[in-house]
This record gives C-alpha cells, structure tokens and sequence, in this order.
C-alpha cells in the first residue's frame, strides 16, 4: 500500500508508492526505475515500453474507418459540384474554433462555398440553434451544415434543420447520449459501431484526420501538416488524454506550432512572449490558449477563427494583440468572479461538507464559468457546477473528478435542462433559472449516491520519493523523453525531503504565488509555487516538496514546478528512493 502524508500546507494528502510498488518492465533496455514509470502509465510489456518512448511507433491512424466518413465525404463531393453553400457550425472554444477552421480551409481549397458560423455566447449559448440554423438557411441559403465540436446530442435542432431542407453532418467528440440526432451522416469515434482505433480524439483532432480526405476526394494532393500546428492547440486544450495517437500528434504538433507559417498564429506566439524558445504543452495550456479563449468568453469567438486563418501579418498583429488585451480582463474578471463564488459558497450550510459544489450567482460571467468551475473542483476535489443566473435563463459550466462522469450525471437528469452535453470530466448546460434550485439538489444527491465510498479530499499522486540532489543530466534525459506531458500522461511528480529554503519571495501581482530557491546536496534550485503565495515558508526553513521538473524558456535552464509544500519530515527523509543514484545515460 501507498503511503499518505496529510500535512500539507495546501491541505492535500500526499499519496507516495513504496518503492517495492514500483515493478519494472523486463526486456527492455530502459533502466529498471524509468520502466516502472512507464508501468504506471499504463504499458505493460517491452513493446509497449518502446511504443510508448516512440522507439517502435504504431502504424499510422486509418480515418477511412471513421464511422460515417463515407456517406459524409459522398455528401460534401455533391454539395461542393453543385455549388451548394456550406455551413461549418463550431463551438467557441479553442477545439470548435481549430476544428472550424481546419474544415473551412480544406473546403475552401476545393473550391468549396463555406459559410463559417461560431454562435455568441452571450446571445445564443452553446450549440446548434433554431434561430441560428434559420438564419443560414433564408440569409446564406446553406443547405448542408457540417458541425465541429457539437451536435451529438442536439436531436431537435437536427430534425429541425431537416424541415429546412438542410442536411447536417455532425463531426463530434463528446460523448454520445441515448438518443442521438437522425443526421445524414455523424462522425464521432465514441459511436458503438466505431471501429476507428482511437476514440479519445479532439474534434481539432477528428477534423485533421477529415481535411485531408475532402481534398483527396477531389483528385488534389495535400500535405496534411498544414493543419497538425491547429490540431495540436486543439488536443492540448481540450484536455483529451495524451496517449496513443493524441500524443504523437501533439509531438510533431508542438514543432509544427514552432515552425508554423500561419501569420495568425506567429502573431499570437509573439504576444505571448513564446516568439524564442522551446515550446511545450505548457505554453498551450497556459499561454497561447487561454488568449484563444478570452475571445469567445469576453467578445465573440469569431475574432479568434479570424486570427487563425488571417493571412496578412499586420492585420494579424492587430487581432493578436487584441486578444492579449482580451485576456488580461479575463485574468481579472476570473479572480473576481472567484472571490465572489467564495463568498457564495460561505453563506450555504453545509457547503464544505456536500458532495457537489454548486454556485449560482448573476454577477459570474458566463464566459468565465468554466474557470470558476474547474478551480472549485481542483480545489476542493469534488464535482463543481458554476451558473450565471440570468433572470430566465442560466448558462453553466461543469467540472468534476475521475470518480464521477459529470456528462453521464447530465444525461441522467436530462429532463432538467434545456440543452446540456460534454465530457465525463468536463460539460456545460442551459436551463431555466427557475429550475436551477431542483437541478442542484437532484445533481447533489447523485452526487451523493456515486460517490458515497469516495474519499473527496485533494490528493496528490506521486511516482515516487527522491533525494533531488540525485536528479541530474542522464535522469532529466529519460524524463523528458516521457512527454509531451499533459492529461493522460501527466509529468513525473516526485516528492523530495529536507530541502533547504534559500530564499522565498512572494510574486505576482497579487504576490500569490512562491518564488524559491532551495539547495538539496550541493546544488540550488530555482522554483515556484503558484497559487502558494500564502504557504508559511521563509528563508532558512526545511521544507519538503512534491515537484516536477519544467524548463525555464527564458532562461533555458531547468526549474522545480513545486506541486505542494510541507514541513520538512525527519522520518520521511530516510525513504528509500524511487530513482537510483547512478542510471545509464
């Protein structure tokens, strides 16, 4: 059994695998320490060892056993000779507004007449719409609607489209509902009768495998990798797991994103201050996409689509920097719209101890719901549900952890709501604010049935103790080659013990993050701890930490990302260590 250490200065209990946990992999010419990391990664044998490290890749994906890629590419070569206009309807988030924009231009580049639509926010909320679908077809005459990043469970809307004389193509990678939409053809790798090999795909993703057949489709070459720099901000921020076909993606997708020629997206590394420098999911995580999403959040997604797919460079400076603009206020609008959320969450009785945390308020922007959401549920490790309240209707967003699927929980108070879809981990909902006071009690007490045997406190899992004074180049070198790092395959964590705090610096605009410098053996590390500017730690303290290792782009050089914090543990000091003092390099 694991040990736990429950005295965090986060609150979080520490769960260590002694090292006779950690079983290596025979067979392989890895070291013994790095196969017992890959173990926990879900390869098994030698082969999957050396798959998983790209020594012996798996064949390529085959997209022509996409379910209904077909009928689906039948009914595109038809609307594209017959001069037909074609609706691409996305969602507003990165991976609706990438996979929009993929299946745009490869349409485009056929000759195709492609009427991009991405809905408002505010206006129209989250997918397929009546009002939305009317307009296409009476204003733009668009009789073939192809969907990115929804549709899945949009069973009216699609009967609707239909009386319009509309036929709707839904490529989708949400989970897939009871009752799906009679569309004439659904793309989605999750369907039952899917023999696609890999149902983890983004639609950014999905629409990368699809692009390229639309165009073969018309006789013309095409090299796919014009579009693996946008698939790849679509996988990363969609928050798909990276393993299998998503994580060699994301390899050759992270150079792509370097080496990219799209003006758009030169534009948007350069004000993200990634212009130079390694790139790595890090900076679509936290950097590139956050921009991308501060415009379908604060403004219109639209502007976000315009900037991907703009091919004149001072145009593309403007729009970069204007959604840079865009998400310095969301930072701000964020750290409000959590202060007030707290309050919120103070006034209910009860809240720390039920099952789902859930937030209603009018004053929390619907376009900031979501990060309120997933702070909650990474906080407090339990289900989240954040509503803006309006005075009829509420738009919410939800976040939850991998002992609940929130999207199953949705489909099964499906009654509730009057739209509703996403993932296990991830999913939003309309409905009315009427109803908003049933749909928490219900959710709650679901909640409460599904997770009556679940532990709901913040845990860190860690691969393993080190002394960080044994951390040195030919270790760093395995580590590295187990990325791109990120959902799925999260970074080596380790905890290390003892260390000494050289200097501890308070930074940040609001000083809420940790600057450190701690000496383990002979060598000073430099780290920081975000969001842990309140830890009690100050300079001449023994601290011990769980950390990953990430790498400095400014500087170039190697850092601690500290994951938590605690008093330093004579005893724990003493742990046998995961990683051995000498490995081959």
């Amino acid at each position: 059994m694991p040990r736990e250490r429950i005295d965090s200065y986060r609150g979080r209990r520490w769960i260590i695998p002694e090292p006779h946990e950690l079983e290596p992999i025979p067979g392989t010419p890895y070291p013994p320490w790095l196969t017992a990391m890959l173990r926990r990664r879900g390869a098994q044998d030698a082969a999957q060892a050396r798959a998983f490290l790209f020594d012996d890749p798996p064949p390529p994906p085959d997209p022509t056993r996409l379910p209904g890629i077909d009928t689906a590419l039948d009914r595109i070569e038809q609307a594209v000779n017959a001069g037909e206009v074609i609706a691409v309807f996305g969602d507003f988030d990165v991976d609706g507004v990438t996979s929009t924009a993929i299946l745009t231009e490869a349409l485009r580049s056929v000759g195709a007449n492609v009427e991009p639509y991405i809905p408002d926010r505010f206006q129209e909320g989250y997918g397929l719409s009546r009002e939305a679908l009317s307009w296409l077809r009476q204003d733009r005459n668009a009789t073939l609607v192809i969907t990115a990043d929804l549709g899945i469970t949009a069973v009216p809307e699609v009967e609707f489209a239909s009386e319009l004389g509309q036929d709707v193509i839904i490529i989708d990678h949400h989970s897939v509902p009871q009752e799906t939409p009679d569309a004439y053809a659904t793309i989605n790798p999750k369907l039952p009768d899917s023999i696609y090999a890999f149902d983890e795909l983004s639609t950014g993703g999905l629409a990368y495998r699809i692009a390229p057949l639309i165009v073969q489709r018309f006789g013309r070459t095409v090299d796919p990798s014009h579009w693996l720099d946008l698939a790849t901000l679509s996988t990363v921020a969609d928050v798909v797991p990276l393993e299998s076909e998503n994580r060699t993606l994301v390899r050759d997708g992270l150079i792509a994103i370097r080496e990219t020629t799209r003006p758009g997206l030169r534009a948007l590394l350069d004000v993200a201050g990634l212009a130079d420098g390694e790139l790595d999911t890090d900076s679509i995580a936290f950097a590139l996409a956050p921009r991308i999403n501060a415009a379908g959040r604060l403004a219109h997604a639209r502007q976000a689509f315009d900037l991907l797919t703009e091919t004149d460079p001072d145009r593309a400076r403007a729009g970069a920097q204007e959604l840079d603009r865009l998400n310095l206020q969301r930072r701000q609008m964020t750290t409000d719209a959590m202060q007030r959320a707290t309050e919120v969450l103070n006034a209910q009785d009860g809240s720390d101890l039920a099952p789902l945390t859930f937030v209603q308020d009018p004053e929390i922007p619907s376009g900031i719901v979501g990060l309120v959401a997933g702070r909650l549920a990474e906080e407090r490790h339990r289900p989240a549900i954040v509503c803006e309240a309006g005075p009829e209707t509420a738009r919410a967003s939800c976040r939850s952890i991998a002992e609940f699927d929130i999207a199953q929980a949705l489909r099964d108070r499906g009654e509730l709501f009057v739209r509703h879809g996403g993932h296990a981990m991830a999913a939003g909902f309309t409905a009315r604010t009427s109803d908003l006071g049933e749909i928490q009690d219900s959710l709650t007490a679901l909640a409460g049935e599904r997770l009556a045997d679940v532990a709901l406190f913040p845990r860190i899992e860690v691969d393993g103790q080190i002394p960080l004074e044994r951390m040195a180049g030919p270790q760093v070198a395995w580590l590295q080659r187990l990325g791109p790092f990120g959902a799925g395959n999260p970074a080596p964590m380790f905890v290390s013990t003892g260390l000494a705090v050289v200097d501890a610096r308070r930074v940040g605009v609001d000083k809420d993050h940790l600057k450190l410098r701690l000496r383990a053996g002979d060598r000073v590390w430099n780290a920081i701890a975000f969001r842990q500017g309140k830890a009690p730690v100050q300079t001449g303290d023994r601290v011990d930490a769980v950390w990953t290792l990430k790498r400095n782009s400014l500087y170039d050089s190697l850092e601690l990302e500290i994951q938590d914090l605690a008093p330093a543990d004579a005893a724990a000091s003493h742990t046998a260590s995961a990683v051995p003092s000498r490995v081959p390099a």
